[in-house]
């Protein structure tokens, strides 16, 4: 009987209090959460699902995912965890590390608030996704290479392979999410200031 009891309580310490698995299976644990904080933090019309397809990449959805010194779902340093109010040991609570994410998604957002996103080129959330991976002084540096550019194409090319990846899979998580039909919506309305577009009602339009 006491060997039973030890097997269950070691499974149930492999489990995510939403029912996933410590291997991140559940895609799908942490919608509501990520939706809310979108909501919450983000731009009207900013769709939700890039968050998610940022977890993926960063961490597979498994809250005990750690890679050197990054931990947890948005795969935070203590230092950039700090920067958004959330205690480095606490980077494993998913309720408190995915609003943080998005507050951070949000800095990064506002430090490209010259550029117009939406379809085609998408340039914002690219040049925001580079600088969740390789941080913003070094988009900057090869947007300076890049002539100044506004494109994240154009600048690509001057941005480490593992941030070039990182955006890349990014946005292919998030197309598939996206093209899927199973997620819901952002809503939002177009705001301009000074006659110039600041954020996109639906960036989804294209797919």
């Amino acid at each position: 009987m006491l060997l039973i009891l030890s097997g269950i309580l070691a499974a149930g310490l492999c489990l995510d209090k939403r029912g996933g698995d410590a291997a991140g299976q559940d895609e799908d644990a942490y919608d509501d959460l990520i939706f809310e904080s979108c909501q919450k933090y983000m731009p009207s019309g900013w769709d939700w699902l890039i968050l998610k397809g940022l977890i993926k990449q960063e961490s597979k959805f498994d809250p005990r995912a750690s890679s050197g010194n990054t931990a947890g779902l948005m795969q935070f340093t203590s230092g950039t965890a700090k920067s958004v109010g959330l205690p480095p040991q606490k980077r494993d609570n998913p309720d408190l590390a995915v609003p943080a994410g998005v507050r951070y998604m949000r800095k990064l957002w506002d430090v490209w608030q010259d550029l117009d996103d939406g379809p085609p080129a998408w340039n914002r959330t690219k040049f925001a996704l580079a600088s969740y991976n390789a941080g913003p002084g070094r988009v900057r540096q090869a947007r300076e290479g890049a002539g100044g550019t506004s494109s994240y194409d154009r600048l690509e090319q001057g941005l480490p392979s593992h941030t070039q990846n990182h955006v890349a899979h990014v946005m292919e998580f998030f197309k598939e999410y996206r093209k899927s039909g199973r997620y819901r919506r952002s809503s939002g309305s177009l705001r301009r200031r000074n006659g110039s577009v600041r954020f996109w009602i639906n960036p989804m339009k294209q797919y």
